[in-house]
C-alpha cells in the first residue's frame, strides 16, 4: 500500500475515518433523549394516570375519579374528553412521621398508598 508523505495510508477515505466518531455522537443523542423522556414527570406534588378515553363531557367541567383506591379529580379538556385523574400528594407512601399517642413519643402515622394523606397514630406492637 502506498504512503503520503508523514507516514500515513493513502487512500482512506475522510468518511470513513469520522464515521465512528458520528455513530458515537448519534448514540450519546439518542440515549440522551430516551432518558428525557423516561424521567420527565408530571407537575411536582401531583400525581396521573391515563386519561380516560370517554367522550361527551363539557370542557372545564370537573368530576371526582379513581384510580384503584386512590380518589381524585378529572377535568374535561378540549374536544370532549376526560383528563387523567389527578390528586395532590403530600407524602411518599409507606413513609413514617412521628406522632403522640396517649403520651408515648414511639407512635408513628403511615402515609397512605396514595400520598395523598396519613392513617391515624398507631403506637409500636399494638
Amino acid at each position: 500500500m502506498a504512503r503520503k508523505k508523514g507516514g500515513k495510508a493513502a487512500g482512506k477515505p475522510q468518511f470513513a475515518r469520522l464515521l465512528p466518531l458520528a455513530i458515537l455522537a448519534a448514540l450519546v443523542v439518542f440515549v440522551g433523549a430516551v432518558l428525557t423522556v423516561f424521567f420527565s414527570s408530571p407537575a411536582p406534588g401531583v400525581f396521573q394516570y391515563p386519561a380516560e378515553e370517554q367522550a361527551g363531557c363539557v370542557q372545564g367541567t370537573a368530576r371526582a375519579c379513581s384510580v384503584g383506591n386512590c380518589t381524585g379529580t378529572s377535568v374535561c379538556l378540549e374536544g370532549g374528553t376526560w383528563g387523567s385523574c389527578k390528586w395532590v400528594r403530600v407524602c411518599t407512601p409507606g413513609a413514617r412521621m412521628a406522632c403522640l399517642q396517649d403520651g408515648c413519643s414511639y407512635a408513628y402515622r403511615e402515609c397512605n398508598p396514595c400520598g395523598s394523606g396519613y392513617g391515624s397514630c398507631t403506637v409500636p406492637g399494638n
